[in-house]
């Protein structure tokens, strides 16, 4: 998670998503709170009482979303990597099909989006699509001119997946879908109108 003062803007790290460059694009601009270590990836319920805590009312939560299909592709190729050999969480000695068959809940759970984003009837201000990542970049290039996201942390290798396993994935994340479906995300048109709206109540409060 990371605090930009300036701007009053709090970007919300969901994982798989990207998060890794853009904290490495937000931590070149001035006036900046990286919040790492077990909180890099906070829940929406515990960024609402750090919220608190740190007397954030005026700033506006941002974060990504990605497909949960895509997550569970995507952290099977991030977990089959040769250098996590010997690790429990290393899968590589499994085919994606086997995979699919023998995945645990944790597993299942880890493509879920909803804990970094909504909890006790909230939801952060601006949602964007990792599927959608150009208006992630116009986003920031307009809010922060003089940076740019360069892409970090990608999963390596590419395969091709059969209709058939891709149907065996989604029936294991069908409440997932569901609710990745129903989302309303936004543009960089509706964030910053989103971000320029919160600016004009800050100002008026102040009147």
């Amino acid at each position: 998670m990371i605090i930009e003062h300036t701007k009053k803007l709090v970007f919300i790290a969901t994982p798989k998503t990207a998060t890794t460059s853009i904290e490495a694009a937000l931590l070149k601009t001035s006036s900046v709170s990286h919040i790492a270590g077990p909180l890099k990836h906070i829940t929406f319920e515990d960024y609402l009482k750090l919220k608190v805590a740190l007397q954030l009312d005026e700033y506006i939560s941002w974060a990504v979303i990605r497909h949960p299909r895509e997550k569970f592709i995507s952290w099977f190729r991030y977990r089959s990597r040769a250098e996590l050999k010997g690790h429990h969480r290393y899968l590589g000695h499994l085919t994606f099909s086997e995979h699919i068959q023998t995945c645990d809940q944790e597993f299942i759970d880890s493509c879920d989006s909803r804990e970094h984003i909504e909890a006790k009837g909230k939801r952060s201000d601006i949602i964007f699509r990792h599927e959608e990542f150009a208006e992630v970049k116009k986003f920031m290039a307009l809010i922060y001119p003089d940076i740019s996201i360069k892409k970090l942390n990608a999963s390596p290798g590419t395969k091709d997946f059969s209709p058939e396993l891709l149907k065996q994935i989604d029936g294991l994340l069908e409440e997932q879908i569901n609710w990745y479906e129903s989302i309303e995300t936004d543009t960089c048109d509706s964030a910053s109108a989103t971000l320029q709206a919160a600016q004009r109540e800050a100002v008026s409060s102040l009147a």
